[in-house]
């Protein structure tokens, strides 16, 4: 055990099975966030008609487009890539000020 020491161990055991787990699982998230990230630079279209309200609502801006699933985002919608692109950018800005503040 080493307290008050500065090195610190992310796993307690780390064996083959660990190993591949978090190789897959951070493969995956840097693939989505790779895709999120050129969404906006892709041309998707988009066949959906906006539905025909009966009623008026000024604060509806909604489109149904935003929700609709593409393969070449690997099955996100274009409103997830845009989640997708605060939470990348919120976690890497975080990243950032902790590193800073460690200094």
């Amino acid at each position: 055990e080493m307290r008050g020491s500065k090195q610190t161990t992310y796993f307690t055991e780390l064996n083959v099975f660990k190993a591949v787990l978090y190789v897959v699982a951070s493969t995956y998230v840097l693939l989505v966030v790779f895709v999120a990230f050129l969404e906006p630079f892709l041309d998707l279209s988009c066949e959906e008609q906006e539905p025909k309200l009966e009623f008026g609502n000024v604060a509806y801006t909604g489109h149904l487009c935003r929700h609709v699933r593409y393969k070449a985002l690997i099955g996100l919608s274009r409103e997830e890539c845009v989640w997708t692109r605060h939470l990348g950018l919120a976690v890497l800005l975080g990243a950032v000020i902790g590193w800073e503040r460690r200094q």
